[in-house]
């Protein structure tokens, strides 16, 4: 399940890679819930897009889905700053104010300070 809230995005998605293991919703995943169940949940190149309170929302919304797996971009940056969707910025999501644990696994992402890292949904408790 791929979700966007660009509906061009998503009729793109559809059109060339839609089969019946793969679909694409355009939804605002801010206000996303789902009761299918998940294995991994990928949210990549996306929180550097979105305030603080969004990012709290999203992960809240996620603990409360069948998901057994979240993995999500992480920076090594020593404080997060506050964004107007749209803006770019980096977010570190082991600091304030999201303050995650340490991830169970994460590897070296493409760029020097960019991380992916793997969390199991019943460790993020600090949200």
């Amino acid at each position: 399940m791929g979700i966007d809230i660009v509906e061009e995005l998503i009729s793109s998605n559809k059109k060339n890679y839609f089969n019946k293991n793969i679909n694409f919703l355009t939804k605002d995943i801010v206000n996303f819930y789902t009761d299918e169940k998940y294995d991994l949940v990928l949210i990549r190149d996306f929180f550097i897009h979105i305030n603080n309170s969004d990012i709290i929302q999203i992960l809240k919304n996620l603990k409360n889905m069948r998901i057994k797996y979240v993995a999500l971009n992480n920076y090594n940056i020593e404080q997060n700053k506050d964004v107007i969707i749209g803006q770019h910025r980096k977010v570190n999501l082991l600091i304030e104010p999201y303050n995650l644990p340490n991830p169970i696994f994460s590897f070296k992402d493409h760029e020097n300070d960019k991380f992916l890292y793997l969390y199991k949904l019943e460790d993020l408790n600090r949200i």
